[in-house]
């Protein structure tokens, strides 16, 4: 799934920085990595009009068939088979994850598999904290900016091909609260099936992030 041109120099050259970027999602702490898992998993198993037709609904909104152009990433002609493909990563990148591994320093991880999980991890990053910088009506979602630049996709749709910038304080002064991008920096633990079914068993599909009960102590 993806770009095919990988002779092409400038779209070699992005692919790699693009994947060593999203190298960092090791650095989720064990709850978001768990967050994570269960997003995935969410939109691995949501029917289609709730990925693709549903735009009041907070996955619609952060979800990546929203904001990329399914022509622009498949050569396949039916947006179903293109959704169930997608579906099939979503559950790849989960059972890495689940496995303690880093999701794009799989061997076999592609370009869709980074553009998902790009959007998930913004999805998740606000982590329910009613102090951050929400944007209503959905509680923890981030604000559409940080998601558009986040997932590495520009809201025409574009590949923001110089997106991913090294200076990372540079990247930060971008935006209102550089503390946003603290997670980053933090590791990436394997983790129980016990925590995923926590996270399924507090947040209900259409109303993401909102604040749930505490969860288990290992996180």
């Amino acid at each position: 799934m993806g770009r095919s041109d990988e002779g092409d120099e400038e779209y070699a050259q992005w692919w790699t920085k693009i994947r060593a970027s999203w190298a960092n999602s090791r650095m989720l702490t064990p709850r978001q990595a768990a967050t994570l898992i269960g997003v995935l998993h969410e939109w691995a198993d949501g029917p289609l009009d709730f990925w693709l037709e549903a735009p009041n609904e907070p996955l619609a909104r952060v979800g990546p068939f929203k904001y990329m152009a399914p022509e622009t990433f498949t050569p396949m002609g039916s947006l179903r088979s293109w959704v169930i493909e997608a579906q099939e990563h979503c559950r790849s990148v989960a059972a890495a994850m689940t496995r303690g591994e880093p999701p794009c320093e799989r061997d076999n991880a592609c370009y869709f598999d980074v553009m998902i999980i790009g959007v998930a991890f913004r999805a998740v990053e606000l982590d329910g904290d009613p102090d951050k910088d929400l944007d209503p009506p959905h509680g923890g979602l981030p604000p559409r900016r940080l998601v558009d630049v986040q997932a590495g996709v520009h809201p025409d749709g574009e590949i923001w091909h110089d997106l991913i910038d090294e200076d990372w304080e540079e990247a930060e002064a971008r935006f209102d609260d550089a503390s946003d991008w603290r997670w980053w920096r933090r590791p990436l633990s394997p983790f129980e099936p016990a925590e995923v079914e926590w996270f399924l068993s507090t947040h209900h599909p259409r109303s993401w992030f909102e604040p749930g009960p505490p969860g288990p102590a290992a996180l």
